[in-house]
């Protein structure tokens, strides 16, 4: 049976940085909703490498759509060795001011999604005895965030399911990591209706590539999480000494400034 990396969110930012990435040395299994971009990506790698990319337009908000792409894989033959859930999104402004269908895809994209195709690929890795999966969050894990209130919250999740996840199979030749990375330089902002947010044209900004060599640093070291870059570490432990509510008052101040 064949092992695959499989990515979600591949078709641009960070996904795309991973797939490149681990093009360089294994078969691909890349998730996405634009089927041009991913096909694009598909060409690319199996030139530049001679690796097999297999391609799956899909929108991972709808309710059967985990269970969908399981089935695919095993119908190819595949084993997914790694696991990366980068796939997620965010929205800009008050709470009250956004609209519900919004913000029950983003849970359904950011935190269902994820644990759905976790519990499926984790139970073949159990099967396998190896594997590993890493799970995308943000520095927004680790504080309340006014402003994106629905989106800190879906990372903070991510963060919690994935350090216990941790513990739960690290004796079982499986790593789970996370991931958390401040403001990367992709669409993220824009589509979030962001971009005009002074945070997010920051020093903080890495680049994708950045970012997800980073992210598989974490898994071949066997961490289960880490903050990417620097200043960002800095600012999580900053903000851990911080007593609460003002530690949401200042994230809502600076989320507020614009450029």
């Amino acid at each position: 049976m064949k092992s695959v990396v499989l990515i979600t969110g591949a078709s641009s930012g960070i996904g795309s940085s991973f797939a490149r990435l681990y093009g360089k040395e294994r078969d691909l299994y890349l998730l996405g909703r634009n089927t041009t971009a991913l096909e694009k990506l598909k060409k690319e790698i199996e030139k530049e490498n001679g690796h097999s990319v297999y391609i799956q337009s899909i929108d991972l908000t709808l309710s059967d759509a985990p269970a969908r792409v399981y089935e695919a894989v095993q119908e190819n033959g595949l084993f997914v060795r790694t696991l990366i859930n980068n796939a997620g999104f965010g929205t800009y402004g008050d709470f009250a001011d956004g609209k519900v269908e919004d913000y029950k895809k983003m849970i359904d994209l950011n935190d269902r999604a994820l644990v759905e195709l976790t519990y499926l690929f984790l139970k073949d890795m159990q099967k396998e005895k190896k594997g590993e999966i890493l799970n995308v969050a943000s520095i927004a894990s680790f504080f309340p965030g006014p402003g994106m209130a629905v989106y800190y919250a879906s990372k903070a999740f991510v963060l919690s399911f994935s350090r216990a996840l941790h513990e739960e199979v690290r004796k079982q030749r499986i790593t789970v990591s996370c991931l958390c990375p401040g403001p990367v330089s992709t669409n993220f902002a824009k589509t979030a209706g962001a971009d005009q947010a002074k945070f997010f044209s920051s020093g903080l900004v890495h680049s994708p590539d950045q970012v997800a060599l980073y992210g598989k640093y974490l898994l071949d070291h066997k961490r289960s999480y880490g903050v990417e870059g620097f200043l960002n570490k800095t600012g999580v432990f900053l903000g851990g000494l911080l007593p609460s509510p003002l530690d949401a008052r200042i994230l809502g101040f600076i989320q507020s400034l614009k450029k």
